[in-house]
């Protein structure tokens, strides 16, 4: 049981989301926007949708890892921390 505990918080499991290619430093959940916002090593972000079927929004431009996200209230702005 102590194995099974170690696996789950090991973030490497959180790249099972398909399109992130390196680890995810950050996962929001933005209850209004009913989407999920994650960042990445890879230097992408990604809004994922819950509805069946939802393809992501990506979000590239940085050169280093995403280290932080942020959404505000409305979901109409998302800021992003990156090591570039």
């Amino acid at each position: 049981m102590a194995e099974e505990k170690k696996e789950a918080r090991d973030p490497t499991l959180l790249k099972s989301l398909q399109g992130h290619k390196d680890r995810i430093t950050k996962a929001i959940f933005h209850p209004s926007l009913k989407q999920v916002i994650s960042s990445s090593n890879d230097g992408t972000i990604f809004a994922w949708g819950l509805r069946p079927n939802a393809r992501p929004n990506k979000f590239a431009g940085h050169k280093g890892p995403v280290t932080d996200v942020a959404v505000n209230d409305r979901g109409t702005l998302i800021a992003s921390c990156s090591r570039d």
